[in-house]
């Protein structure tokens, strides 16, 4: 009787929250949605263990007009919170729904004491309780899942005097580390300070190159370019990326600039006796400005610096090992199976976490010739004719599936001034395990941002337009033929939506039933698998719900997949097999078949 009660309420909570799903590299205090901050999870692991297929179609482009520098976050419900900065006058937190409609936004700023446009700099972050949490120039912010104003910290009274590049959640805690090197954390409920503010013993990073004069035309706010151009290149500040929180101890680890410009800090932060505590400080290379990533098991920390990938371990802080690949100072993806994923200019590099061995690169320059001409040289302005790609986001994967963007174009040489122009933008899916491409989708401007899943297999891409704008307002577009081009950019947020619904539910079924048989293969830990199987089961149960709403067959095979997800879960509190589950599997995919 006890154990039938036990189920009834499983299944109550799973069908009631059927989006939501328990996800181990998740910290605690977050919410258990697809994507609920910058880099998907606390451990900025940029991966979602949810299937889904690669066949997209695009559903709606809003926000355009402005750039938009990180991911939005996605709620168990499907709505997406975006952030913009376009400055006086205009909203800068957005909520909408999966549809495109603009469910309600931030008032508009018309003095720093709304919401400014140096919000444009973070992403939202979701608490468990589905509240929101945005920093600005000189506030953090929490609002109510309707758009109400929850409290608002005034971040100079509490002795921080620089903005936060996302927000962080520590337990009962909200807060993050300062562009100046403040790690401050206040209670989520409240807003009031939880504890004493630690200040990091590094310094400033050196000032970087001065900004191009076509950078972001009209896409945010003038006053805040030249602030915002030091942050995106790791410049000026002490941390300019957004920490790693660790799922089971709590522990804070973020990079900052040295004492000196030589070398970088890599600190571990613990929280104890109401109090923020340095663990531990590692040496590392320069230009630090990369998010760091936690690997699966929670053992080891990736991140990037002068073209290196190097892993530290999250306990004692030594360094395990480093590796030049070229890459660029952009955070790592860390999949499942412990494969830390960067961007190597124009290659994807693939290197096992363990060892730092590299597992395969590729680029996509034949891809990238399929679409784009080649070119003469133009008397030697262009250093080559054949057109290059590179990769223009940091990856997202899911189970069989990777997901970025690349910039086509060609290696210039104007007047002595050598950058790659950027042509054109996709959107493609590749295999994880090498790299090859398996579908493709035009874009109209570059991202330089992140791609965020939703949980019914959607995706949604920020286009900051960066690359884009320099390309076309740079004044040496003339000596380039027009389908050599880039057009303006307008930014904006792309959503796409899966063009097969019922062909990516049984997708997710089938990977739920790869699960459940053991055939997982290495990318889930086993002791995992009835979490991850129960968490894809109800998921797909939503899904399926959604196909054909009053039809009997769907309602029915999404019932089912309720109960079994809740079953699911309970074995995963007992030792019991979850190989008779697959023969019930198996009946509800044949009848939706």
């Amino acid at each position: 009787m006890k154990r039938m009660l036990l189920l009834t309420g499983l299944l109550a909570c799973v069908a009631a929250d059927a989006a939501a799903f328990e996800n181990p590299r998740q910290g605690e205090g977050y919410l258990h949605s697809s994507w609920s901050t910058v880099h998907a999870d606390s451990s900025n692991s940029d991966h979602v263990p949810l299937a889904m297929t690669a066949k997209l179609r695009q559903r709606w482009h809003l926000l355009k007009g402005a750039g938009i520098w990180t991911p939005p976050v996605v709620a168990e419900d499907g709505t997406v919170y975006a952030v913009t900065g376009k400055g006086a006058g205009h909203s800068h937190l957005h909520a909408i729904s999966p549809d495109g409609k603009i469910l309600w936004q931030s008032t508009p700023q018309r003095s720093m004491a709304d919401l400014d446009s140096l919000a444009v700099i973070s992403a939202p972050v979701l608490d468990e309780g589905g509240d929101i949490y945005i920093g600005d120039g000189n506030q953090l912010w929490a609002f109510h899942r309707d758009g109400t104003v929850k409290w608002v910290a005034d971040l100079p009274v509490l002795g921080v005097h620089a903005p936060f590049v996302t927000s962080i959640i520590v337990r009962e805690y909200v807060g993050g580390v300062s562009l100046d090197g403040k790690v401050l954390l206040l209670h989520r409920n409240t807003g009031d300070l939880a504890m004493p503010l630690l200040d990091l013993p590094g310094g400033g990073s050196p000032l970087g190159p001065p900004i191009p004069d076509a950078l972001w035309k009209d896409l945010i706010d003038p006053t805040i370019r030249d602030q915002a151009w030091e942050i995106l290149r790791g410049h000026r500040y002490e941390i300019t990326n957004t920490p790693a929180v660790h799922p089971r101890t709590g522990r804070i680890y973020v990079i900052g600039a040295g004492t000196d410009e030589s070398y970088g800090h890599f600190y571990g932060i613990d929280v104890a006796d109401d109090r923020l505590k340095i663990a531990f400080v590692t040496k590392v290379p320069a230009g630090s400005g990369t998010s760091p990533g936690i690997s699966p098991g929670g053992e080891r920390l990736y991140a990037m610096a002068e073209g290196q990938i190097f892993a530290i371990d999250a306990d004692t802080g030594q360094k395990l090992w480093s590796k030049d690949v070229n890459g660029q100072d952009a955070s790592p993806t860390v999949g499942p199976d412990d494969t830390v994923y960067v961007l190597g200019g124009q290659r994807l590099v693939a290197i096992e976490g363990a060892k730092g061995e590299i597992r395969w690169q590729r680029d996509y320059n034949d891809f990238v010739g399929q679409h784009l001409p080649t070119l003469w040289t133009r008397f030697g302005l262009l250093e080559r004719g054949e057109p290059v790609g590179a990769i223009d986001s940091v990856a997202s994967i899911t189970p069989d599936l990777m997901w970025t963007t690349v910039l086509g174009g060609y290696l210039m040489d104007f007047f002595g001034k050598k950058f790659q122009h950027a042509a054109k933008t996709w959107l493609i899916a590749v295999k994880p395990q090498d790299g090859s491409l398996i579908a493709s989708y035009p874009l109209s401007d570059t991202s330089e941002g992140g791609i965020t899943v939703g949980p019914r297999g959607e995706l949604y891409l920020d286009m900051l337009g960066a690359i884009a704008s320099i390309a076309h307002h740079g004044g040496y577009q003339w000596i380039l033929p027009r389908d050599a081009q880039m057009a303006e950019p307008v930014g904006g947020l792309i959503a796409f939506e899966q063009a097969d619904l019922k062909e990516h539910c049984l997708a997710g079924l089938d990977w739920a039933r790869r699960l459940l048989q053991g055939k997982g293969g290495n990318t889930v830990e086993k002791e995992l698998v009835p979490a991850r199987a129960a968490g894809q089961l109800a998921v797909s149960a939503h899904c399926i719900d959604s196909l054909q709403p009053g039809s009997d067959t769907p309602q029915d095979a999404a019932g089912e997949l309720y109960s079994l997800a809740a079953r699911v879960t309970a074995c995963s509190w007992g030792d019991c097999s979850l190989e008779p589950f697959v023969a019930e599997l198996d009946s509800i995919i044949a009848q939706l078949r």
